[in-house]
């Protein structure tokens, strides 16, 4: 076998001229070996001429010199289709495509089906002598022989599209290499041809007598042939290398055999087998720097030539192909398939087997015997007067398929789901023969009487409230039977169930993959058609942007943040508040938190909970649930920290602390906490001594707890006694007892004494007990409470019925013969490995992802009574409600809730990766009018990152256990007090920010904004502005199949310099603003080249630039944003991205627009126009931002000047003929340099 060491050698050696006399074995374990070896069919007369492993499936095809092409299936080389192409002519090539086989000969084309069904042949007067083939497009191929033309043929319409010259010699081998399409020709010489016009590029002159064969992989090209030595042909026993990028020969490979064919093995790109006319094999490294290790190994082919040899893509199979007309099979691992991703070989339908039969049963059944072909009519025939036509209805189209379709006129375009086969539509028989609908399981047809009456069969279940249609806008039903939950489910037949494919999560909730850094109107059409704005999903905390945007849509906690500003940096209040501001001026593109969560990072008592992901742990998303809840409770402690009045406020100790704008419309700050804040009293009694402690405690939320429903198996886990449980709880348990002196059993209870406005709810479905209780629960609500099973098929009597797969898992292609004990396919006879949490057993909610049960109440009340017991009681379902006591009300001891929010996490069982986390938000009145949005059907609507759509007010009171989970639940008062109602936006950031402290040891790059300076809203004001940016993290790509590059992660930037210049006036030019922005992150590039910063530049402690916060500069730059001063400068968009600033159009004015033709793809960078307009050469060595915006103010006065003079347009024709020209590089003789 192919061994590993130092002259490894295993099979015959011949000495001298003579025959091979002895075998020599070495006793070490060798790479490759010997699996299987069969004589293809017509072998005892022809021997094999080419050979083919598929590149699409496990087969391997054999063409041999009659013209007979047969195909063997696997490791084990089992036959799987056998034809004949042509008659006294030998297979020449075999290449295969996704679903057609092209086998070439000497004078035709044969294009097959793999299952040996004739698609074409072709043969013209160009096809004389073909010998090669090669692919050159997913629709073209390329054939070449001793013939002085190329012909190309293109497949799909069947015909020849070019012909193209190649010499009078001909070709003899073709390999695509990509860049070049390389000929052999049989002189020896290697033609290197344009792949798109077949013209000549390059020549090698490999061998001077003849070529013998070549592989390219990579930059490399490999050859072996023959040298002309005293006028004969002799074997070079060496390989000569070229490096394809600079066409220059490498050192020559020696090898110890003589070379006949080579291929590269593809998944080492520098090893290269070499095989000799008898048999024999070396493994050679093409780029050793010593002697490698000499492997080698004997093909048996009995004395035969060997003919045809290839490498399956995989490298783990080696297939040659003798003149004896055998195949040899060696392999490094039997178990392995040819292609990594091999799709799946149709093989024939089995014959049915007859069962035997008696013939004394008198209860045989003979229909089950095929009948002859008869030309009389059977008894069984009916006549044509007591028969009825009754045509088949087509099949129900997928709910998933319409959701994603896009009309394009009359036509619907969709992706296929994976669970149809392309242009196939099948049709299910039940029991009786009649076909059923692909998505409800239900005859369509009806069912036919024997006289020819069809029975109506009704679509709807009899039980189906009959306004059903217009409760579910996803299609499904409201079940609305006696004693039962409402639940949303999609009707099905008792005999099968709703779904026979693949499990879909609802595209509305899935995780979107978005590649790009950038959003614009288009891209966001078929994500949001909304005028209210999404949030981008950037790094691994983004996980917490279905919550940010629920306390958006509280009005009165919106308005106290936007009217909160402090001098400290990391103030998430602040962060909020501008991010609202955001979402206020952002009309349907998202907005970025970028801002938010760099302060979120920095805070320490997010670190110290667990809070802050890394990029690493952005793909384990499973626990999201538990991590969505801890970050609720966090936000509200740390917004009631930072807003709430505390003793540093009343002192005023120092500038950091927290501080409100003054607002006389809003209430005093202390309000902000009876929002959420509910007071209890707990108490504590020893059950030995009798001894009580009362104390009361404020707390934003509640934990809802299931200890008490579990003990029913989930039956009593109605959401009304979960909750009156929770916000309530009683206990006992060991407490230290003062009195006693020692741990007692202790009785615990917490009791509300003042009911919270807004009552904020964490599930708690993180941990796994709870969750089955709730998951049992749901599936009590179903109609049909028993486990959906598969009706076995019609089967005769005796017949075993054939066992089949349960519904959505795929039988593995191995079957009984799969010897992985962890395989997760269907076998028979074998238990499948189940998931976590699941039961073994399919409900519907397994089945079908819109089914979903109704849990939360829209509405409830919950009153205390003067004994301090907690009764909660479901008000949409009662008929006769009380009046609330006013007493009660005004002690906030009463109240009445409506649900207003619901953070849900999505699970994807299948991929942690696809796990995700969305709210559904009940929008007010006041946002609509902000936002200017047309009036909603139902007012709630799905936030899924920057995915915003209105959905139906069931989807926020239903849930499915399999994918659909509440992680947050959220019921406001109602009515809600006037003191909670909507707040103004006040001015909270003055021009007080541009006055600067002192500075020591600072040396000013610029000089600040007088008094007199500083404008006022709705002056004219102009500013030239330039950002410098630092890299947090590089872009991540890969390669896809197509030899594209792909974005995985898009670059992550931060600003580290922002500098803003007068724009007019008599210091028009001068800085007012150069600020270096510090950060706690790690830089991972500078990009000093492109951004002058060095390293050092941003450390406050040893810089000696002005070092501040981002926070200071973004307040600055708010100022100016907010009294509508007009920002000048030269890619402008990008900067105000990254600083995470929303500027109005209408306030930039971008020199990148300015100086582009409409009709030219070329955006002109600052650089190039600067030289060309103005004469100035900037940029020379590094980026400077004062000198870029003063370019760009230049170029912006320079343009005020050629529209006025009228000559803008023709100013703009020369600058890209200039262009072009100098190919948009600035000379190196200028005429000065900006100072």
């Amino acid at each position: 076998m192919l061994g590993v060491g130092r002259g490894l050698y295993y099979g015959p050696v011949e000495s001298g001229n003579g025959p091979a006399d002895s075998t020599q074995f070495v006793e070490q374990v060798g790479e490759f070996q010997k699996t299987q070896s069969v004589l293809v069919d017509g072998g005892d007369r022809y021997g094999v001429s080419a050979l083919t492993i598929d590149t699409s499936e496990e087969l391997i095809w054999i063409g041999n010199q009659g013209g007979h092409v047969t195909s063997y299936y696997g490791a084990n080389l089992e036959k799987y289709t056998s034809f004949q192409v042509v008659n006294n002519q030998e297979i020449r090539q075999i290449l295969t495509f996704d679903d057609l086989i092209l086998i070439l000969s000497q004078t035709q084309l044969r294009g097959q089906i793999r299952r040996g069904l004739p698609v074409f042949t072709h043969a013209s007067e160009n096809f004389m002598d073909m010998q090669c083939m090669v692919q050159t497009s997913p629709t073209t191929v390329l054939f070449g022989g001793h013939q002085e033309y190329l012909v190309e043929y293109d497949v799909t319409q069947s015909m020849e599209s070019r012909t193209a010259h190649v010499g009078e010699s001909g070709c003899a081998i073709m390999r695509n290499h990509g860049r070049y399409i390389c000929v052999g020709q049989p002189s020896g010489h290697i033609q290197l041809l344009d792949p798109r016009t077949y013209g000549p590029e390059q020549a090698i002159e490999a061998h001077s007598g003849s070529l013998s064969d070549f592989d390219v992989h990579g930059n490399l090209l490999v050859t072996c042939g023959f040298s002309t030595r005293h006028g004969n042909l002799s074997v070079d026993r060496f390989l000569k290398v070229y490096d394809l990028r600079v066409l220059r020969a490498l050192a020559p490979i020696q090898i110890s055999v003589d070379p006949f064919m080579l291929r590269f093995l593809p998944s080492f790109s520098s090893r290269i087998t070499t095989i000799s006319p008898s048999g024999q094999m070396e493994i050679s490294e093409t780029q050793a720097l010593t002697t490698s290790n000499i492997m080698l190994y004997q093909v048996t082919t009995s004395g035969s030539m060997c003919l045809a040899y290839d490498v399956s893509s995989s490298c783990h199979h080696l297939a040659f192909g003798d003149s004896a007309g055998s195949l040899h099979l060696f392999s490094s691992n039997p178990a392995a398939m040819f292609n990594s991703y091999s799709r799946e070989t149709e093989f024939a339908d089995p014959l049915p087997s007859l069962p035997p039969m008696n013939v004394t049963d008198e209860m045989a059944c003979y229909a089950s015997v095929a009948l002859p072909l008869m030309h009389t009519p059977l008894l069984s025939e009916w006549p044509s007067e007591v028969l009825q036509p009754v045509y088949r209805k087509a099949p129900e189209v997928d709910r998933n398929i319409v959701q994603s379709m896009k009309m394009v006129g009359t036509i619907g375009y969709a992706p296929n789901p994976g669970t149809y086969r392309r242009n196939q539509m099948q049709y299910k028989q039940n029991m009786s023969g009649q076909p059923h609908s692909m998505s409800t399981g239900m005859t369509t047809s009806g069912s036919i009487s024997p006289f020819g009456h069809a029975k109506s069969f009704s679509p709807v279940p009899p039980y189906l409230s009959p306004n059903h249609h217009a409760n579910n806008q996803q299609g499904g039903y409201i079940y609305s039977g006696p004693g039962m939950k409402a639940t949303v489910y999609t009707p099905k037949h008792h005999a099968r169930p709703y779904f026979h494919g693949k499990f879909m999560i609802p595209k509305r909730y899935a995780k979107i993959d978005w590649k790009k850094s950038f959003f614009e109107e288009s891209d966001m059409e078929s994500f949001n058609r909304t005028q209210f704005s999404g949030l981008e999903a950037i790094t691994a905390n983004s996980y917490c942007n279905s919550m940010i945007q629920v306390l958006y849509h509280f009005e009165f906690l919106r308005g106290t943040l936007l009217n909160h500003l402090c001098k400290r940096e990391a103030c998430l209040s602040c962060e909020l508040g501008f991010l609202f501001h955001m979402l206020d001026q952002s009309k349907s593109i998202p907005c970025s938190g970028s801002n938010f969560l760099r302060a979120f990072r920095v805070v320490p008592e997010a670190s110290a909970l667990g809070l802050i992901l890394q990029e690493s742990q952005s793909k384990k998303r499973s626990a999201f649930i538990r991590l969505i809840q801890s970050w609720n409770r966090f936000i509200l402690h740390q917004i009631q920290t930072e807003i709430g009045k505390t003793e540093s406020d009343k002192k005023g100790s120092n500038g950091n602390s927290c501080r409100t704008t003054p607002n006389p419309i809003l209430p005093n700050t202390d309000s902000i906490l009876k929002v959420f804040v509910m007071k209890q009293e707990n108490t504590n009694r020893c059950t030995r001594c009798g001894r009580e402690e009362k104390k009361e405690s404020e707390v934003l939320l509640s934990n809802m707890s299931y200890s008490f429903a579990a003990t029913g198996g989930g039956k009593h886990c109605e959401f009304i006694k979960i909750l009156q449980k929770s916000i309530s709880p009683e206990q006992t348990t060991p407490a230290w007892c003062d009195k006693c002196e020692k741990y007692q059993p202790t009785f615990q209870s917490r009791v509300p004494k003042a009911l919270p406005p807004i009552l904020s709810l964490n599930s708690c479905l993180d941990n796994s007990n709870d969750f089955l209780t709730w998951k049992n629960f749901m599936q009590s609500l179903l109609p049909d409470k028993s486990p959906v099973a598969e009706v076995p098929e019609f089967q005769p009597k005796g017949q075993t019925p054939v066992p089949v797969p349960p519904p959505n898992v795929r039988s593995c292609r191995y079957g009984k013969n799969c010897m992985r004990p962890d395989c997760k396919f269907w076998h028979e006879g074998r238990q499948g490995p189940s998931k976590e949490g699941e039961t073994g057993k399919a409900s519907e909610f397994d089945l079908n992802p819109e089914i979903q049960a109704k849990w939360l109440p829209k509405t409830i009340r919950i009153q205390i009574d003067e004994l301090n017991q907690v009764l909660v009681s479901d008000t949409e379902e009662s008929n006769d409600i009380e009046d609330l006591n006013s007493d009660l009300v005004v002690k906030q001891r009463c109240a009445d809730y409506e649900l207003c929010a619901v953070v849900i996490f999505v699970r994807d069982a299948e991929n942690e990766e696809k796990c995700n986390l969305v709210s559904i938000v009940h929008v007010d009145e006041p946002y609509f009018e902000r936002a200017k949005q047309e009036d909603s059907k139902t007012g709630w609507f799905l936030f899924n990152d920057f995915c915003v759509r209105e959905v139906a007010e069931s989807e926020a009171y239903s849930f499915n256990p399999k994918w659909k989970i509440p992680a947050v639940i959220f019921y406001r008062m109602k009515p809600l007090a006037e003191e909670f109602h909507r707040q103004e936006k006040q001015q909270v950031i003055t021009a007080d920010v541009f006055k600067e402290s002192s500075i020591k040891n600072k040396k000013l790059t610029y000089k600040p904004l007088s008094p007199e300076e500083i404008p006022k809203k709705g002056e004219a004001f102009c500013v030239a502005m330039d950002a410098e940016f630092v890299t947090l993290g590089q872009e991540e790509t890969e390669l896809r199949s197509d030899g594209k590059l792909a974005t995985v992660k898009p670059q992550q930037l931060s600003v580290a310099r922002v500098t803003c210049v007068r724009g007019q006036g008599p210091l028009e030019g001068t800085p007012f603003l150069d600020d270096y922005i510090s950060t706690q992150e790690v830089v991972v590039d500078y990009l000093t080249k492109f951004s002058g910063i060095q390293p050092g530049d941003l450390d406050a402690n040893f810089s000696s630039k002005y070092v501040t916060g981002l926070k200071s500069v973004y307040m600055k730059l708010r100022f100016l944003v907010d009294i509508g001063a007009k920002f000048v400068g030269h890619g402008l968009n990008n900067d105000f991205k990254v600083i995470n600033l929303l500027v109005p159009q209408d306030q930039v004015i971008d020199t990148v627009n300015l100086f582009y033709l409409p009709n030219q793809r070329r955006m002109v960078s600052l650089k190039f126009l600067a030289w060309h307009f103005l004469g100035m050469v900037i940029q020379a060595e590094t980026h400077d931002s004062i000198e870029d915006a003063r370019a760009a103010l230049a170029l912006y006065r320079k343009y005020e000047e050629l529209e006025k003079t009228g000559k803008l347009e023709e100013a703009l024709i020369d600058l890209y003929e200039a262009g072009k020209k100098a190919q948009w590089k600035v000379p190196n003789e200028c005429d000065k340099k900006v100072t």
